[in-house]
């Protein structure tokens, strides 16, 4: 196993399981793009949290699982801090030349890692489902071939924590990939495809993809700053589809090599993010043994209570029988739920069998844009129109 490309997190202690409340004042930096302070201040909340995670609750990694479950557990922690971490007051915020910079006076809850990692359990074990629907394998690679394999389990964990349940790192690709780095695309797709059939794990696409600087560090202020760039396409193995994604983002360090480090980690965030918002483009049909099986995904808005109306969302659709294969709240307060199902001959009667159903909840809901072949999404208003 090649050796975790965090060097912080490397230098960190086992898993602490039962410290005591301990205050510390933490620094955060976010670069403002676009004249964007709004999003700069959020980004450099996030970084400071992030840090006072890593340094409070890290952990010595020694395996790909440990590398994705303390990733999911930090994130966890940072995106729910209420009853881990406490911001007992800010410091101070504000704008330094191109980045902005927050310090916060920060607390860790009690327990906070049993806590969190009981939570990360849970969501894990109710996003496993039997099917091999909608599972994907992972191949990330990097400009360093040392790091291939750590990129790739981070993305992994990026996309669990994103709502996608079977995920995994594929090994056999990703050594192809290290191995024949000027092959053209054609000839690329058709070798990662038969790899992927031949392994036979029941996966039904690949995301591949690169993750490079495309703008080396540079000093900037006290801090430096750096561009890196993630490329990703999902490659269906049974298909000819081949989706792509491209996002660069700026990141700071203290640094050169911690600026370059986090601009390739942030980049690789916001794809994955981006993937798990990205409905279908069409309507997918597939006729297997004599059903026609129906993939799509399903936009619910009007939400006003996040863990109850997506377990009510949920449990409407299960009742519609229609399959999760994953679901995720999107950036706008959206909830989108990527289904399958064989029980319908045509979407139209899949959305007739869910409105059905999630009528018994909210009795004015509506839909939208579920015109049967070439649909790029269904939307559906749980507050009417």
């Amino acid at each position: 196993m090649k050796k975790i490309y965090f060097t912080l997190l490397m230098c960190l202690v086992a898993l602490c399981f039962t410290f005591t409340a301990s205050a510390q004042i933490v620094t955060g930096m976010a670069y403002i793009e676009n004249n964007n302070l709004v999003k700069a201040k959020e980004n450099a909340r996030r970084e400071a949290m992030r840090s006072f995670v890593e340094e409070r609750v890290g952990v010595k990694i020694n395996s790909e699982s440990e590398t994705e479950n303390f990733i999911l557990v930090r994130d966890h922690i940072v995106s729910r801090s209420e009853g881990y971490v406490v911001v007992k007051r800010v410091v101070s915020e504000k704008q330094q030349g191109p980045y902005y910079v927050v310090e916060l006076d920060l607390e860790a809850g009690n327990k906070p890692i049993e806590m969190a990692q009981t939570d990360v359990k849970t969501m894990l074990s109710s996003l496993d489902r039997q099917s091999s629907r909608g599972s994907m394998d992972i191949a990330i690679t990097a400009e360093n071939a040392d790091n291939t394999w750590d990129w790739s389990s981070q993305m992994v964990a990026c996309l669990k924590g994103a709502g996608f349940s079977r995920i995994k790192r594929n090994d056999h690709i990703l050594h192809f990939i290290g191995q024949n780095l000027n092959l053209n695309k054609l000839q690329l797709y058709s070798e990662l495809r038969r790899i992927g059939r031949l392994e036979g794990t029941g996966a039904k696409s690949i995301v591949r993809g690169f993750i490079k600087i495309a703008k080396p560090a540079y000093p900037i202020g006290n801090a430096y700053a750096a561009v890196a760039q993630a490329s990703i396409e999902i490659i269906g193995y049974d298909s000819s589809n081949v989706d792509a994604i491209s996002k660069y983002a700026t990141a700071l360090g203290n640094s050169d090599a911690e600026a370059e480090m986090n601009a390739k980690r942030l980049a690789l965030e916001e794809s994955a993010q981006c993937l798990a918002e990205q409905a279908a483009v069409t309507v997918q049909y597939e006729e297997q043994g004599g059903k026609r099986e129906i993939e799509t995904t399903l936009m619910f808005q009007d939400i006003t209570d996040k863990i109850g109306d997506s377990t009510n969302i949920i449990q409407s659709l299960e009742n519609a029988n229609c399959e999760i294969d994953r679901s995720v709240f999107t950036a706008d307060n959206n909830f989108a739920v990527a289904i399958y199902t064989q029980e319908y001959n045509k979407l139209y009667d899949v959305i007739l069998s869910v409105l059905k159903q999630i009528r018994l909840y909210y009795p004015n809901a509506v839909n939208f844009d579920s015109e049967d072949l070439g649909t790029t999404k269904t939307i559906i208003k749980l507050g009417g129109r």
